[in-house]
């Protein structure tokens, strides 16, 4: 009779045994992504593109005027190569970054913004995009050593921004490079005397910030020599929206913008103010999960308020 319940006490433990390590494999497959056919999207369909974080879920819709930008997101994150990553680079007020593959499972002491999945991007610029805030543009590397601007294969950032005054949009729109090229002009060239000891007093005495100020003062005396006019134009709907909801406006024509957050704005409010340490760096990680669903663009456009052009 012992014999009997021993064996049977084993019969039932290992029946028991196969059926968690089944429910296991079972319930650990049906937690997987299922993949979209981003090949077989229709006209009238298209991808939302879901950020998860510890703060709360962002929702975003990617641009059909970006389309090399839109296309490399999605299979990204059809793939899961997002999945773990972090947000490395935190700055309120400008923006929050992620996306660096070097981020999954980095250490604490880790320099991250430097990774990328091998590939880079050709530039995407459109009148009609701007960086107001939410919207999701690609991370890249400086002029200097990418005068084309070619975008990083998987980093981007989420404008966090602020609003702006009309003053400060009107500073905003001085294309300072082309005006310290001219400046430099008027230092090196004839006339303009008064303004050149004025200039050479303020760099023995003056800081970083009279200097700059004196540059830009002298912006009208410059446009009215050479002729020339040192101001980007901004739409005035663009305008509006800087001055209400806020954003970072000298990035435009700067950074391929590829999408903005139609749903968790105040997601971006929460993340921007974690407190960081080196390189900007989140002291505490702040990992994203993406995800992809397909929806009518009737949907969209009732349930978020997102205008397709």
């Amino acid at each position: 009779m012992i014999l009997q319940y021993l064996k049977l006490s084993n019969y039932n433990t290992l029946v028991a045994t196969i059926f968690i390590i089944l429910a296991q494999l079972f319930f650990g497959c049906s937690q997987e992504k299922a993949k979209i056919d981003l090949e077989n999207i229709s006209e009238t369909e298209d991808v939302l593109v879901h950020i998860d974080t510890d703060y709360g879920r962002m929702t975003a819709v990617l641009y059909d005027k970006t389309p090399l930008h839109k296309q490399n997101f999605l299979k990204l994150a059809n793939d899961g190569f997002y999945d773990g990553l972090l947000f490395h680079r935190v700055i309120e007020g400008f923006m929050i970054q992620g996306g660096d593959p070097l981020s999954r499972n980095a250490s604490k002491d880790d320099v991250l913004g430097r990774g990328d999945p091998g590939n880079a991007i050709k530039a995407e610029f459109d009148s009609t995009l701007f960086h107001k805030k939410g919207v999701l543009s690609a991370a890249r590397k400086p002029d200097q050593i990418n005068p084309e601007k070619r975008s990083n294969g998987s980093q981007f950032f989420i404008v966090h921004g602020k609003k702006f005054t009309e003053q400060e949009l009107l500073s905003s729109l001085i294309d300072y490079r082309k005006l310290y090229v001219y400046f430099d002009s008027v230092m090196r060239g004839d006339g303009f005397n008064e303004m050149k000891t004025n200039f050479a007093a303020l760099q023995t005495e003056g800081n970083r910030e009279d200097i700059r100020n004196f540059v830009v003062n002298a912006k009208d005396t410059i446009e009215q020599h050479y002729g020339i006019e040192l101001d980007n134009i901004m739409l005035e709907s663009h305008k509006e929206v800087y001055k209400t909801i806020g954003g970072y406006p000298s990035l435009d024509g700067a950074y391929s913008a590829f999408g903005e957050v139609v749903e968790g704005l105040e997601i971006i409010d929460r993340l921007a103010v974690v407190k960081t340490g080196k390189g900007d760096r989140p002291l505490e990680d702040l990992s994203m999960d993406v995800s992809l669903e397909v929806k009518s663009k009737n949907e969209i456009e009732k349930k978020y308020g997102y205008d397709y052009p």
